[in-house]
């Protein structure tokens, strides 16, 4: 997935903000950001959209859009949008930028509403994709979306835009704005930064280094504005993925009138598992469940209650596409009475056989499901990407400039330090140059250098924590 690092060029012409100074107008936000991405967009618009190389090709720069769709996004909108024909659909993409997805997106969809708050960002799109009559170029205030119509999208998508934000105020202003352009049954599908660090929030903000919007602020502002808040995954990361949804009936105080029934609680990577741990890969648990309202839940009023501890939900709504095969073979009720929630196994719960319990928010329980809990370790290190120290592009090399390494990292503890974190580039281990959490970039770096008898080629990389042990990460070096 993408990641931006901090670029000193970057914010070279933005006045700095801080997301805290109350008396900061929505205004002076909007033309701090017009100003900056208008500059960047003439600039180098590619590098300012697309932060892997300096120099791209438009053939690079348009094909690593539809990989990022195909690979990342498109899945999502399948798990929300269900059967539904695309062909058929509206979706308003906010931050399109010369459109770097836009394009494919139509190819998709009946209609694009490509929306930027740069209006020579807008220019340059417009002018690329002249030929693609169903894109709308339309410029805004980055704020505000007065020239978009209400309740008309089947699709709300913003990705890799909130983190360039300079304030909370304006995020929940445009997310607020945006929510109301999605028609009844509609989704809204955005990423922002919810890491949760004081040097961050204490880090100056300015239209690159964004303000936070965090877990809790998203869980606030859909109650707000009546949303469903149908998924919240990444909390405490620089990329937190939220789904929203518009319910077709105005959401009021909810009224289970009935038990619901927890059918099967597993693991969220195979429902059959029922053991769990209390960090680590196997910590999610998956739960469908009969009796509730699917127009009507969502992560805000349920929760799961795991061996006596309550635990917020992260994901509440009808069933998933991707387990409806699994469902209809196992179940004799429709698929459109069932209901599908994630949480997490509390840190502290005891080993053994607990119960589970859905506890909804007029305090209605579902009956109580065992589940097994076993020792496990704690949640791994995952490398978000990897770059080189020189100019954070992805292009690494044996030697010269370009051939130290910039890990990104999430999930490292406060105490990893130089001393027990390792980089295993194949079976060689590197010890880090630096270890720590970066504010500017709200993250943790990892720093090495590639040793001297390094040769070009492929390798395998691993992050090791004390024992734990990252994921794989493919890794070429020219």
């Amino acid at each position: 997935m993408l990641f931006r690092p901090y670029c000193v060029r970057a914010s070279a012409r933005g006045i700095r903000m801080s997301a805290s100074n109350g008396s900061t107008k929505l205004a002076a936000h909007s033309a701090l950001m017009k100003q900056d991405w208008d500059a960047r967009a003439r600039e180098n618009a590619k590098w300012y959209i697309n932060t892997v190389a300096v120099n791209q090709s438009d053939e690079d720069f348009f094909a690593s859009g539809k990989a990022d769709l195909t690979q990342w996004w498109l899945p999502e909108f399948r798990e929300v949008l269900g059967e539904q024909n695309f062909s058929d659909l509206k979706i308003l993409e906010i931050g399109c930028g010369i459109g770097r997805m836009t394009n494919s997106l139509a190819e998709i969809f009946s209609e694009v509403w490509a929306v930027d708050v740069s209006g020579a960002m807008i220019e340059q799109g417009r002018e690329r994709f002249a030929h693609l009559a169903n894109i709308h170029w339309t410029e805004s205030d980055g704020v505000s979306l007065k020239q978009i119509p209400d309740n008309y999208f089947d699709l709300g998508f913003s990705v890799y835009v909130y983190q360039h934000v300079p304030s909370k105020e304006a995020i929940a202003a445009n997310i607020t704005n945006v929510y109301q352009k999605i028609q009844p049954g509609g989704f809204y599908l955005f990423l922002t930064n919810s890491v949760i660090n004081n040097e961050y929030e204490d880090f100056a903000k300015d239209t690159w280094t964004g303000a936070t919007f965090t877990a809790p602020e998203l869980r606030n502002l859909a109650s707000e504005i009546g949303a469903q808040l149908v998924r919240l995954s990444g909390a405490g990361t620089q990329y937190c993925w939220t789904v929203l949804r518009k319910p077709y009936v105005e959401k009021t105080a909810f009224q289970q009138q009935f038990q619901p029934q927890i059918l099967l609680a597993g693991q969220v990577e195979d429902l059959s598992i029922s053991s769990f741990t209390t960090a680590g890969e196997q910590a999610k648990i998956g739960i469908i469940a009969a009796g509730l309202d699917n127009e009507k839940i969502d992560c805000n009023s349920v929760q799961i209650i795991i061996g006596g501890k309550n635990n917020q939900v992260i994901h509440a709504g009808a069933l998933r596409h991707r387990h409806q095969d699994f469902a209809a073979a196992r179940f004799a009720l429709p698929l459109n009475e069932l209901s599908y929630l994630e949480g997490e196994i509390p840190a502290g719960t005891d080993t053994g056989t607990v119960n589970v319990t859905l506890q909804i928010a007029d305090h209605h329980n579902s009956n109580s499901l065992p589940i097994h809990i076993i020792p496990g370790a704690g949640k791994k290190p995952k490398i978000v990407t990897v770059r080189n120290s020189f100019d954070y592009g992805l292009d690494i090399y044996a030697e010269g400039l370009k051939s130290s390494l910039v890990l990104f990292v999430d999930y490292l503890p406060e105490d990893a330090t130089t001393e027990n974190v390792r980089l295993q580039l194949n079976d060689d281990l590197l010890i880090p140059d630096f270890v720590g959490f970066v504010p500017k970039n709200s993250t943790w770096q990892v720093e090495a250098k590639l040793p001297e008898s390094i040769k070009p080629g492929s390798y395998q990389l691993f992050l090791h924590y004390q024992y734990l042990v990252s994921e794989m990460v493919e890794l070429e070096i020219q």
